[in-house]
């Protein structure tokens, strides 16, 4: 007992030396202020987030508040800090920082505060050392928050900087820095996805020599492998098949986990592009023979892509069989596509029995109501009897189209199906010369859903038809800027994130 009450003596006393020294160094007092400041406010952000995804606008001024008091208070501490006489504190107030300046540009970015998101993010990277990789999402950061605001320009530099700063993309342990890595990829998507015809050719060269270069220095480093799968996907949105083809052999490797995928790749290449059918069959029998009896889903797919090679010889009857083996062996893959389905009463129409064909596209429409497969069957059987110039055939298949259109847009009401519903009827119009009516429904759509791909797709055909059919090119260009701003890749930075992570 007596030995006890002495040990508790001591490490109160322990104790109390511990927190006279603390007394005395103020950039450990400092820290340990940060640090609670820090706490304090991530609390503030996942209490408020634990109501509502959303933050109200109240929570999210406050939460901001508290984050920006932090941010300046670290700034003032690192100009207090000589960093020679303490080290290790003055290392750790610039990670706070980074942390809490992160933190506040997130809550800026989803506020759509463009502006100040990319100041705080500048500030970092001008005022404070941190290590690399974060050091790279930082850079992405304030690509992002330029781009949102509307400085493709301004972001355009920063992602340059951010190459030559980061060249090669590895960190200290050699892993690749991924956002860095993807950047010239990325770049070359937004001028081609804006149709930047300037810029389009330029962009292309620049990141195909990025990859090249890449794999020039990196020979059987992991670089190699990620630049030519950059490459490839790089070839294949430009139509180059045959230098996709090239990059896909050097990825073929049976020991990799993707070798299906790259051997199926492959095969659809040259069927379905460079129209070398019997290369293809070789390489889907290969692959079906490498497949077990429970590879229900990937037997059914290599099936019906040995049916698609068939229509394109013109086997019409050798299409069919194969359609109705994945019927048969795997119905349930066959009963959740509506790919079968149509692509069976293709095979009739294409051998000119029209009656047996229009008995399937009616199925498929029954069948897969709401499927893209249907939508597109509506369209092209109003183009069918228009080219056949049955008139009163394309009125009611015209009709039934738009019906057809309108009752998805309704039942799908505030998700994607509505999205792709009035995309199809603003085609169908368009396809009517109803070009003002189109255009109002496209502009709804992206209105509707800004941040889809359906709301995207939207945009484009609306800013072509202003600028081709209506010749509005005022309205068309205005149209162009909302496209460039919408083309932030979520998923890129740490701003798209979710709130709760480091």
């Amino acid at each position: 007992m007596k030995l006890t009450k002495q040990l508790i003596i001591y490490l109160l006393l322990l104790a109390l030396l511990a927190l006279c020294s603390c007394s005395g160094n103020q950039p450990l007092q400092a820290r340990y202020q940060a640090e609670k400041m820090f706490h304090e406010a991530e609390n503030a952000l996942i209490k408020a987030k634990a109501f509502s995804p959303i933050l109200s606008a109240h929570d999210q001024a406050y939460i901001a508040n508290e984050f920006n008091t932090l941010v300046e208070f670290c700034y003032t501490q690192l100009d207090k800090i000589d960093s020679a006489l303490s080290p290790v504190e003055f290392n750790e107030f610039n990670y706070i920082t980074y942390q809490a300046t992160t933190k506040l540009s997130q809550i800026y970015y989803l506020d759509k505060d463009y502006e100040k998101c990319a100041l705080i993010t500048n500030r970092l990277l001008t005022e404070v050392n941190i290590p690399t990789i974060q050091r790279a999402a930082v850079y992405i950061n304030l690509g992002q928050a330029l781009q949102s605001a509307g400085k493709w320009d301004s972001s355009y530099v920063v992602y340059e900087n951010a190459l030559e700063i980061f060249s090669p993309p590895l960190t200290t342990t050699n892993e690749i820095i991924g956002s860095i890595f993807n950047l010239p990829l990325y770049v070359f998507r937004v001028v081609h996805f804006i149709n930047d015809r300037a810029t389009i050719s330029f962009e292309l060269t620049k990141a195909e020599n990025y990859y090249l270069n890449l794999i020039h220095d990196f020979t059987g480093h992991k670089l190699e492998t990620a630049s030519r799968s950059n490459l490839a996907k790089l070839y294949e949105e430009t139509g180059q098949w045959k230098k996709e083809l090239a990059q896909l052999k050097f990825l073929t490797d049976p020991k990799s986990k993707s070798y299906t995928t790259v051997l199926l790749k492959t095969a659809d290449i040259f069927g379905g592009k460079l129209k070398k059918h019997d290369t293809a069959l070789v390489l889907y029998n290969h692959i079906f023979d490498q497949t077990t009896e429970d590879d229900k889903e990937m037997r059914a797919i290599l099936l019906f892509k040995k049916s698609l090679i068939q229509i394109d010889l013109g086997n019409y009857d050798d299409a069919r069989t194969l359609l109705h083996q994945i019927n048969k062996d795997y119905p349930r893959v066959y009963d959740q596509s509506a790919l079968f389905q149509y692509n069976l009463a293709r095979s009739f129409e294409l051998q000119n029995k029209w009656n047996r064909a229009e008995q399937e596209y009616n199925l498929l429409l029954e069948k897969f109501k709401g499927s893209s497969e249907s939508m597109m069957t509506l369209l092209y059987l109003v183009d069918h009897f228009r080219k056949q110039k049955n008139k009163s055939e394309e009125k009611r298949w015209f009709t039934k189209a738009e019906s057809y259109f309108t009752g998805l847009a309704k039942s799908g009401k505030g998700n994607l199906l509505e999205a792709r519903a009035l995309l199809y009827s603003a085609d169908l119009y368009n396809r009517n010369d109803e070009f003002v009516k189109s255009a109002e429904i496209l502009t709804s759509v992206f209105n509707k859903f800004p941040n889809t791909d359906p709301g995207k797709q939207a945009l484009i055909k609306s800013i072509r038809l202003y600028s081709n059919k209506l010749d509005n090119p005022q309205k068309a260009d205005s149209l162009l800027e909302q496209l460039k701003l919408t083309l932030v890749k979520t998923g890129v930075s740490a701003n798209s994130k979710d709130l709760f992570e480091n």
